[in-house]
């Protein structure tokens, strides 16, 4: 776990019709997620089809 400060760069996830490439990393409630592969929305359904992969809790954002 970290803080949110150890990722400044890092921008909050918004959908975008053309999804994240591979390596794309994003902020998304509280996690960190990076794209495995061509990515949708983190967290929703199944991992192995969305594309992203839980990188890291910010324990200062996840209640």
């Amino acid at each position: 776990m970290s803080l949110s400060s150890d990722y400044p760069d890092v921008p909050e996830w918004k959908p975008k019709p053309e999804g994240y490439q591979t390596g794309a990393v994003a902020k998304y409630k509280g996690n960190i997620f990076r794209a495995a592969f061509w990515a949708s929305e983190p967290g929703v359904g199944d991992p192995n089809k969305n594309g992203w992969r839980h990188f890291d809790e910010l324990y200062d954002q996840t209640p």
